[in-house]
């Protein structure tokens, strides 16, 4: 349910931005339930209009609730209102105890008006922080194990870098909900991301940034990095990854146009390790303290070994051979794993998908 306020001289508007708040870039201004509900009497709610948002993908199960003139209509999804009887001023004033509600009863995953969706956050919030990490859990069960971001058009600059809408209606009761849930959502699911294309990376990257103390970051165990091209330790995917303390596997495919001399024809000659690292740095992985499997996918390598007379293991050799050595030299417990792609299978012939993905 969507319960973010903004006041206005005359009415208190929901408005229709913060069906999705994480979407937004400025959502400081809105004001979660409690405050709203602990600043109006009875006297200025008098005679005010409360205007729903559009449904939205992302809002199922949500309850919209309509008060104006005394009445109360409330409606699920796209079904048809139903009219309960007005609250009573008694039933607005016990938030802190939790009201009565004596409207007719509804099913347990809605509210039959607002007072009661007030009453509920109110009580959820007093619970100790483990029971809710423990209803977070319980909410999120039933939910894919994969979050795929595979945006193969539109641009970050364009203002098309948009969390796909997976969050269920209740995380945006508030900002401390949003913050907690979001999360336990990541926790134990794969992230899926094309790096092929700027706008998935500026998607994933705002989107975690957006919970404080990093703690979407560190909640996320397993990450994969399809058509990358370029991966630096300070910045980007690469910097993230660096903050993701709870990584455990890390697939990352790695293309051999990258390693190719396309003007001699020849593989490319790298000078040392700096300039190898130019294009793939993985120094920061070695900083994870969980992190047990890293898998390098290599993509492209036969259709390159056959053009240039090589072998496929050759045109990856110069980055392996630093991987393994760069292993050795760190006493790192990390296992490199390689697999080799196709080219006419990488990742770059996959289909677009921007949202929930098949479970492994």
């Amino acid at each position: 349910m969507r319960i973010f306020y903004r006041r206005t001289t005359r009415k208190v508007v929901r408005g229709p931005r913060m069906a999705h708040p994480v979407r937004g870039k400025n959502y400081d201004e809105w004001e979660d339930i409690e405050e709203w509900a602990a600043g109006e009497s009875d006297n200025e709610d008098a005679g005010r209009e409360y205007h729903t948002a559009p449904s939205s993908p992302a809002a199922d199960g949500a309850i919209e609730v309509a008060i104006g003139n005394g009445n109360v209509t409330a409606s699920r999804g796209t079904t048809d209102p139903v009219t309960a009887a007005p609250a009573s001023a008694t039933d607005r004033n016990n938030e802190g105890a939790g009201s009565n509600c004596s409207h007719e009863e509804r099913p347990s995953s809605s509210f039959c008006c607002a007072d009661s969706a007030r009453t509920f956050f109110y009580r959820f919030m007093t619970l100790p922080r483990e029971i809710r990490d423990i209803v977070y859990a319980a909410k999120f069960a039933d939910l894919p194990k994969s979050i795929v971001l595979r945006k193969k058009t539109g641009s970050f600059f364009t203002g098309e870098a948009l969390f796909p809408p997976i969050l269920p209606a209740f995380c945006f009761a508030n900002r401390q909900i949003l913050e907690e849930s979001v999360p336990a959502l990541l926790r134990g699911r794969a992230i899926t991301m094309n790096g092929g294309r700027a706008v998935n990376e500026a998607t994933l990257i705002d989107f975690l940034d957006r919970i404080p103390d990093r703690k979407a970051y560190k909640s996320i165990s397993e990450m994969r990095i399809e058509d990358s091209i370029r991966l630096k330790a300070n910045q980007g995917i690469g910097k993230a990854i660096g903050l993701c303390t709870s990584l455990r596997r890390l697939w990352v495919e790695i293309q051999a146009i990258c390693f190719v001399d396309h003007f001699d024809r020849k593989l490319k000659q790298f000078k040392d390790e700096k300039d190898l690292l130019e294009i793939y740095d993985f120094t920061a992985l070695f900083d994870l303290p969980k992190l047990e499997v890293v898998t390098l996918a290599l993509g492209g390598g036969d259709y390159y070994a056959e053009l240039l007379g090589c072998s496929n293991r050759e045109v990856f050799e110069p980055l392996v051979k630093w991987f393994d050595a760069y292993i050795q030299r760190k006493s790192s417990k990390i296992r490199l794993s390689l697999k080799c792609i196709p080219w006419r299978d990488d990742s770059y012939y996959s289909p677009e998908l921007f949202g929930w993905g098949p479970d492994s």
